[in-house]
């Protein structure tokens, strides 16, 4: 979203509009992950987006909450923590953009990026345990820092937490709020649960 922060209410209110007028409150809410970078077309947003549609006779898809934030339709944002697609032999968890968010919707833990580093990973770990996964299981992670001299308080505290080869592209990027430094989003692949062994 280029110039997020100068427009981004305006944004969520247009994509809740545009959702409560497909039914889509009412159904499964897409994970999603939208920071502010330019583009090379100048234009004010660059979209990527999958649709998928899954028989119920061959797996299912379904939202999963995080254990330690609460929704983000609570603060005006119509998307899901994570959405799970449950597949013959295996799991894929899809878990949109994650910051340093309490469960009031509240910024939290610190002006630095390595603290809310820390937060996220938190977050993020409690959301993995809970569907019986973790983050040796990440096929794909987007790492997005405000500055790019962020990154080396960030890649401090993913070593220290063992995850310093996390499989990450790092983009320098705005976060949704201003005091927000740091940003990450997963793609996860597990076992079947009550099958195969997700850890």
């Amino acid at each position: 979203v280029d110039r997020i922060l100068d427009w981004y209410d305006e944004l969520n209110a247009v994509r809740n509009g545009f959702f409560a007028s497909r039914g889509l409150f009412d159904q499964l809410l897409p994970a999603s992950t939208a920071v502010g970078a330019a583009n090379h077309a100048g234009t004010a947003l660059c979209i990527g987006a999958w649709a998928m549609g899954i028989p119920a006779d061959v797996g299912s898809v379904a939202e999963v909450p995080s254990p330690l934030q609460g929704s983000p339709r609570d603060y005006g944002a119509a998307l899901s923590r994570a959405v799970e697609l449950t597949l013959p032999g295996c799991r894929r968890l899809l878990v949109s953009g994650t910051n340093s968010i309490g469960r009031d919707g509240t910024s939290v833990r610190g002006k630095h990026a390595g603290e809310q580093a820390e937060r996220t990973l938190d977050v993020l770990a409690a959301l993995l345990e809970s569907r019986r996964m973790c983050f040796a299981q990440t096929l794909r992670a987007g790492l997005y820092v405000r500055e790019v001299s962020d990154l080396s308080e960030v890649r401090r505290v993913l070593a220290e937490r063992g995850l310093g080869d996390l499989p990450a592209v790092a983009v320098g990027a705005d976060i949704c709020r201003p005091e927000l430094r740091f940003e990450l989003e997963l793609d996860v692949v597990g076992g079947v649960l009550g099958g195969t062994s997700a850890m």
